[in-house]
Order: C-alpha cells, then sequence, then structure tokens
C-alpha cells in the first residue's frame, strides 16, 4: 500500500539525489562560490525531511501499548483477545 511506495520513492530519491547533489553542487560552486551552494543545497535538503517530519506517520507502537512479549504458556487465548483490543486502542489514538 501507502507505506510501500512511500518506501520506493524515498529510495529512488536517495539514489537520484547522491547522483545528481554532486554534478549541482559543482556548478552551483563554480557560479557561486563554495558558501552560497553549501547553504543553496542545505535548503534544498531540508525541504523533504521537513515533508517527511510533518507528513509521514508514525508507525513505532511503545512496548507498553504493544501486547507482544507478554505471552506466557497457555495464555494464547488472552493473548489473542489482547491484540486486538490493544491494536484497536493504538488505531484510535493514531487517528
Amino acid at each position: 500500500g501507502r507505506f510501500s511506495m512511500t518506501l520506493g520513492l524515498t529510495t529512488a530519491a536517495m539514489s537520484i539525489g547522491g547522483t545528481v547533489s554532486g554534478y549541482l553542487g559543482q556548478a552551483l560552486a563554480q557560479d557561486l562560490g563554495y558558501k552560497q551552494a553549501f547553504v543553496i543545497l542545505g535548503v534544498m535538503s531540508l525541504v523533504p525531511a521537513l515533508l517527511y517530519l510533518f507528513c509521514i506517520p508514525e508507525t513505532y507502537i511503545p512496548p507498553e501499548l504493544s501486547a507482544m512479549g507478554s505471552i506466557q504458556e497457555g495464555d494464547e487465548e488472552e493473548h489473542d483477545k489482547t491484540v486486538g483490543d490493544t491494536a484497536a486502542a493504538v488505531k484510535s489514538e493514531m487517528v
């Protein structure tokens, strides 16, 4: 779904950025100087970083909310019930 597409776009962007930034940085440094090239490339790298920070949802579930790791021998049925309850609670918090 969306996560796989985002991962693919991220990987493509990192590959393209690694290739293009050297050429762009060199051209900017020759035309404008190293200081201006550094600032321009820094601003260009902040744009996707801020987009990821504010637009990509957090997928980390803290251990205290996760039911994983709390299964004792013979408690499998109880665990299955709490996993469903915990997943529903976490999903409602994320929305």
